[in-house]
């Protein structure tokens, strides 16, 4: 939880489905989607709130098609794709791009999953 205590998350992170931590007691940080009382709340109570890294069991939670690493000679753990975004993970470290034209776009800023759920709704809505 490292990364995370280092990120503070704003208000404008925050809409209506997205995952995050919320620290329901002292050092309990549970897994939480966020709803309207949330987001009216949060000025109020903004450091109960802690963003989820990316990880597998999350990009599944998400609906993402998971692609595992088929030779030991292959440059990742696995692969999951959605529309025009792209995550690939190599042990700790997970990248996530999107394709752009003919290529991919690497989006160096995107590492927690409400990240990931806003670009995707920015993208599909």
């Amino acid at each position: 939880m490292k990364e995370q205590e280092e990120y503070r998350m704003k208000a404008e992170e925050l809409r209506i489905g997205v995952w995050v931590f919320y620290e329901s007691t002292i050092d309990d940080h549970e897994p939480k989607q966020v709803n309207g009382s949330d987001i009216a709340l949060f000025k109020e109570w903004a450091d109960r709130y802690a963003p989820i890294s990316i990880a597998e069991e999350w990009v599944k939670k998400l609906g993402y098609e998971i692609e595992y690493r088929a030779h030991s000679t292959s440059n990742y753990d696995w692969i999951a794709e959605k529309g025009n975004i792209k995550i690939v993970s190599l042990g700790d470290d997970v990248s996530v791009s999107l394709r752009f034209g003919g290529g991919r776009v690497l989006l160096e800023n995107i590492r927690f999953v409400h990240q990931l759920q806003n670009l995707y709704y920015v993208l599909t809505n």
